[in-house]
């Protein structure tokens, strides 16, 4: 996830390179984040086109804003993960150190 889907704000994707049609990464980031995404076609006006429809609808700007928030949860969830993959492989070390076995 960028840096930007982390602040929840409204996300447009479009194709750096190559053809003008959304890539996989595209589709599979607007399948995590639904209505909080959009995906625009690699020219410029439709790109132009797209963003300023984004900034100057308050409302739909703040739908997508609260689908990605829906979406992505509270901040420090990457956090909250990792410590509980951490506390799960020190206990299972414990347990083998113990000769308990896994």
């Amino acid at each position: 996830m960028s840096r930007q889907q982390g602040v929840v704000n409204p996300l447009w994707h479009s194709r750096v390179g190559g053809s003008n049609i959304p890539n996989r990464y595209g589709k599979a980031q607007q399948q995590l984040l639904g209505e909080a995404i959009t995906l625009i076609p690699r020219e410029p006006d439709k790109i132009q086109k797209e963003i300023f429809g984004i900034l100057g609808d308050p409302n739909r700007y703040r739908k997508m804003s609260e689908e990605g928030r829906r979406r992505m949860g509270k901040p420090g969830a990457s956090r909250r993960i990792a410590e509980a993959i951490m506390i799960d492989q020190t206990l299972r070390a414990t347990i083998d150190i113990e000769g308990g076995g896994v």
